[in-house]
């Protein structure tokens, strides 16, 4: 299976995922009459936004992929699950949010992954869970942390009110994504009513749209977006696309009094042409939308110090690069001399806890 029609089957099926990540829809209350007139006005806008009335302020997501490499030179399988909490970010601040990952995975004649981690925000502090632990980034990270977020954020648009209808400036046209798309009728999703669309992908019509979509998204976000060039992709290519997609299904649950996303999952099978088989499901389910999440900091913290050492140099090159766009934005640069600490105590977790301690003098 060529690497170019590999990616090119990766970004069909990651769109949908992306799409589904929107934060603005129309409430219209539509009902679930089962014809594809009704499923295209129901996708246009629960993925259309044309106002605030029904934003996505908070809640909770869950996240599941299940995946399956077999055939050639390697085969191998995985499971992954995120839970994000989220809540409303206000007077221009990062929102609060906890997250718990979970990923495992194994590969035919090699190594195992067993992951366990999680961070959470609250309080204007960050704090780590890796392997059963919880650990306090600290003062001095966390408000570099931060001030580089708010750069970044700040770079993609400084007009609040553009950034409030970007889903609506890219251009999306969901509507067009679905073969003969219908409604299924009426699901609990959580504890609201949600009407079930479901159809078989278009992936003439859907990677063209997404394409021309993130063009726009970077054309949006100015300098910030010109680091990564958006591929073309000829007819030829998107033939070969198809030919080797052998699946790819979808089914959206949108909310029956507020055509707010409420659930996503899209299967997936893929044939290359030396036996390799991909296939795979992903699932994103948003749950207590727009409702206050109960985040907290965890009460049985470490210093992140005592994290460094396992994470290699991980840590201080996270935190250098963090530093470094800090600096750039003029906002949030610590000084030189901590960073020096860091780099010159290496692994030694009594080393990094004494510069911790002197940078929050």
């Amino acid at each position: 299976m060529k690497f170019r029609t590999l990616a090119l089957t990766a970004v069909t099926a990651g769109a949908l995922g992306i799409a589904g990540c929107g934060d603005d829809s129309t409430s219209t209350g539509s009902g679930g009459g089962g014809d594809t007139k009704d499923a295209n006005a129901l996708l246009v806008n629960t993925f259309q936004p044309s106002g605030d009335s029904s934003k996505i302020k908070s809640g909770t997501i869950d996240i599941e992929i299940e995946g399956e490499l077999t055939g050639g030179a390697i085969s191998a399988s995985g499971k992954a699950s995120a839970i994000i909490k989220l809540n409303e970010a206000k007077d221009g601040q990062i929102p609060e949010f906890s997250a718990a990952v979970k990923v495992k995975g194994e590969q035919k004649g090699g190594g195992k992954v067993d992951l366990d981690a999680g961070g959470t925000y609250t309080d204007n502090r960050f704090y780590v869970s890796y392997d059963g632990d919880n650990y306090d980034v600290g003062e001095e990270l966390s408000k570099r942390a931060v001030d580089s977020l708010k750069a970044a954020i700040s770079q993609t648009s400084s007009d609040k009110a553009e950034q409030g209808d970007m889903i609506a400036k890219l251009g999306l046209e969901p509507q067009t994504w679905l073969t003969n798309p219908k409604v299924d009728g009426e699901e609990k999703v959580g504890d609201v009513d949600a009407l079930k669309i479901s159809g078989e992908v278009n992936v003439k019509a859907l990677v063209p749209d997404i394409l021309d979509a993130a063009k726009k998204a970077q054309s949006l976000a100015g300098s910030a977006g010109a680091a990564a060039k958006v591929p073309e992709v000829t007819d030829a290519q998107l033939d070969a696309a198809a030919k080797q997609i052998k699946k790819l299904d979808v089914a959206i649950w949108t909310g029956k009094d507020d055509n707010i996303l409420r659930k996503l999952e899209v299967d997936l099978e893929v044939e290359g042409s030396k036996d390799d088989k991909v296939g795979g499901t992903v699932s994103l389910t948003l749950t207590d939308v727009n409702e206050e999440q109960d985040i907290k900091a965890p009460s049985d913290t470490k210093p992140i110090t005592d994290l460094m050492p396992k994470l290699g140099g991980l840590f201080q090159q996270a935190a250098g690069l963090s530093a470094a766009g800090a600096g750039a934005s003029g906002t949030g640069a610590v000084s030189q001399k901590y960073l020096d600490c860091m780099n010159a105590a290496g692994g030694d977790a009594a080393k990094l806890n004494a510069c911790q301690a002197e940078a929050a003098k």
